[in-house]
């Protein structure tokens, strides 16, 4: 999935970058979003929730 892939990718940048200037820095990965859905069609990570549930 090449979203995941970039987010993952971001993510490690993010950590570099803010080794190489000395600076903390804190990433959340919530596991699980409970609410109503805020578009209208199910993207991949919601519908991959639906199958599992069901």
């Amino acid at each position: 999935n090449w979203y995941c892939l970039s987010k993952t990718l971001a993510e490690k940048r993010a950590l570099e970058c803010a080794k190489e200037r000395g600076l903390e820095l804190v990433t959340v990965c919530p596991t699980f979003n409970l609410g109503p859905m805020l578009q209208n069609s199910v993207n991949a990570s919601s519908l991959f929730l639906v199958k599992l549930l069901r």
